[in-house]
């Protein structure tokens, strides 16, 4: 293992353990997301800043408003990063109102609306326009695997097109919507139909435009190769990582390799075994901690730049909160059942 990846995975794991000691009752699921949010800013965790923040949302966000739900834990982090929380928050709050409007109260619309604080000049209501209509689009192509998990793609395409200027596209909606549906039929060859598909043809067409199908085809080598090496991603939502990985300007058997060696390096630690952390989760950890190797925010700062950084880290958070929602609520059904 190279040196920048053992630093990137000592981080995460110090990060968890802080937080651990820092949230003793606190679902480690939930934690591992958090120490994985701060590991892909290079922040270290802070478990005092991290309870103001949240007592700060508490303290803010209405008693019933989504802030407060199971997102809270993963804001209270991202907010504990911010220079003034505070500030950053009551931001977030007003463009959830305006993204709420056009699609609905839902927990997935939390982080996008912080993380969009950090783009300046951008116009929340035309974006939250635009993704309402991209969503009854494709939502009408696949109704039964199209839901609230999708909102922040439709929000993401909506923010890219916002700043593209190409006279040969005359509706960005139907464009995007056609791209969804082509990598998804594509993809659909070597896959299983599900929301997790949809998902990773989402990303997958969101980075790679017209260019789908060699990243498609990359996804799917990436997939094979963990595969190989007795590491397999459910089909379900955990294969949207793939669409990350794909996106990388990294040859495939080297992102496969290095995905096995953080994998196996978790495995013997504590906490990370496999009687706390089943395979599929503790892997999509590992591929996210690669894939920070290869996303450190450039020293560009232009507009274009900003917004292509602010969507690898949204669609990454997106992942690890869709996984950690789906993991918790099955550990509740569990227990209720037991």
């Amino acid at each position: 293992m190279d040196q920048s990846l053992q630093n990137i995975s000592t981080r995460f794991l110090d990060n968890y353990y802080s937080l651990v000691s820092g949230f003793r009752w606190q679902d480690r699921t939930m934690l591992m997301v958090c120490a994985n949010v701060l590991t892909s800013k290079n922040h270290e965790a802070n478990p005092k800043k991290i309870k103001e923040c949240r007592k700060l949302i508490k303290q803010n966000a209405g008693m019933f408003s989504n802030f407060r739900g199971l997102s809270l834990m993963v804001l209270s982090t991202m907010l504990s990063m911010e220079e003034n929380p505070g500030e950053n928050l009551d931001k977030a709050i007003e463009k959830y109102d305006v993204l709420k409007k056009e699609l609905s109260r839902s927990e997935y619309l939390t982080t996008v609306s912080l993380v969009l604080t950090r783009i300046p000049g951008i116009d929340i209501d035309e974006i939250a326009k635009d993704a309402k209509k991209l969503y009854k689009l494709v939502k009408k192509d696949r109704p039964f695997i199209t839901g609230a998990h999708d909102y922040v793609y439709v929000i993401l395409f909506a923010l890219k097109n916002s700043q593209v200027e190409d006279s040969s596209i005359k509706d960005f909606n139907n464009h995007s919507r056609n791209l969804i549906e082509d990598t998804y039929v594509y993809l659909r060859k070597n896959y299983m139909a599900s929301s997790g598909l949809r998902g990773l043809s989402k990303i997958i067409a969101l980075e790679a435009g017209e260019a789908y199908k060699e990243v498609a085809d990359k996804a799917i080598q990436i997939r094979d190769g963990l595969n190989d090496n007795k590491l397999k991603i459910r089909n379900g939502i955990q294969q949207s990582i793939l669409g990350v990985l794909a996106c990388l300007d990294v040859d495939a058997k080297q992102l496969v390799d290095e995905i096995t060696e953080v994998h196996n390096l978790l495995r013997k630690q504590k906490g990370f075994g496999g009687f706390y952390v089943d395979t599929p989760t503790r892997l999509m950890f590992a591929a996210s901690l690669v894939s920070h190797k290869y996303l450190d925010e450039s020293g560009d700062t232009t507009q274009h730049s900003l917004i292509n950084s602010v969507i690898s880290i949204i669609i990454a958070q997106q992942i690890a909160m869709m996984i950690m929602m789906t993991t918790i609520a099955a550990s509740s059904a569990a227990a209720s059942a037991g």
